[in-house]
């Protein structure tokens, strides 16, 4: 059996943002069935592409159609291949000065509006930290925004992707700098 995973409350999401971080790797899902059984199934996606799935005696379409409705459950993800990274680093979440209107963490460059030709990058496998995102304080949207990372978009894209306001994207990044998730 699995390990119980991160949390969700709506399965579609995960399996939209791997989608869109063009991930390539295995979604373990597990929930709690109605007859207190645990209920589990498996996505294969290559580059973003649900090249599998299963759920139970279900395959294919039919399997991914029914996780796609799952609620409350949980998910672990697994790259093809692992990583031999460095332990994390204690993080210290400092607030940002919103009222500044600037935003200039240190490895960041600050030419063009918000480093518009600068590309952020991940300096963690997204299976390696994701379990830790609330250790360090991390909400579902510096998630999101992580996943979406891929070293190939710029940040306006990624203020596009994640749908919310250039200063709050702004935020999200400083934040991932700072517990030395992303790099530029």
């Amino acid at each position: 059996m699995m390990a119980r995973g991160t949390a969700t409350d709506k399965l579609s999401d995960v399996i939209q943002m791997l989608q869109m971080a063009r991930k390539s790797g295995t979604l373990l899902v597990n929930r709690d069935a109605l007859d207190h059984t645990i209920e589990q199934g498996v996505l294969i996606l290559q580059n973003g592409q649900i090249i599998d799935a299963s759920l139970g005696l279900y395959r294919g379409p039919e399997a991914l159609q029914r996780l796609q409705a799952w609620q409350l459950c949980y998910f672990v993800f697994q790259a093809p291949t692992q990583t031999n990274s460095p332990p994390l680093p204690p993080v210290q979440m400092s607030p940002v000065n919103r009222n500044s209107g600037i935003f200039a963490p240190m490895g960041k460059p600050t030419t063009g509006p918000l480093g518009s030709h600068h590309v952020p990058q991940r300096t963690r496998a997204v299976n390696e930290i994701l379990p830790h995102f609330n250790r360090l304080g991390l909400t579902r949207l510096h998630r999101q925004l992580f996943l979406l990372i891929d070293g190939q978009r710029s940040v306006p894209e990624l203020i596009i992707l994640i749908g919310h306001r250039t200063d709050e994207v702004d935020t999200l990044l400083d934040d991932l700098e700072r517990a030395g998730l992303i790099r530029w």
